[in-house]
């Protein structure tokens, strides 16, 4: 099932993690309205595929993947993104940062993985870090 022309919902709720990962209908609507207003702005910009490391996590795979408390990965309003190299993750993030629909945007990492947070809100408060651009 596509939840907008790029996202289909089973990139959207890919787990490594085993355990249910189904979204309830209003996660559901959250995850169609970030593909929307957030991701599918972006890819044009962009003008590449974006490739999502995790979108909707259920709480059990939240707290399995060491997500934090109230991430808006659990209400299906946040998405993390595979950065392929600083040239791009910086491409990436620049068309990602001016959209007024951004809750937060954050270019994170672990080790020698990057990867950008992004996440959707109704009232976004435009939370921008990008200490991590190269």
């Amino acid at each position: 099932m596509k939840l907008s022309p790029h996202f289909s919902y089973t990139e959207m709720v890919r787990t490594s993690v085993k355990g249910d990962n189904t979204p309830t209908r209003a996660e559901l609507v959250n995850l169609v309205r970030l593909c929307i207003h957030i991701l599918e702005p972006a890819r044009e910009t962009y003008g590449r595929p974006i490739y999502i490391n995790s979108g909707f996590r259920s709480f059990f795979v939240n707290k399995a993947v060491g997500g934090v408390n109230g991430s808006a990965h659990c209400d299906g309003r946040a998405a993390d993104l595979r950065v392929e190299n600083p040239e791009l993750g910086t491409k990436l993030f620049n068309a990602l940062k001016d959209n007024p629909w951004v809750d937060q945007l954050l270019y994170e990492h672990k080790g020698k993985a990057k990867w950008i947070h992004v996440a959707w809100s109704e009232k976004p408060r435009h939370i921008i870090n990008n200490n991590f651009i190269a």
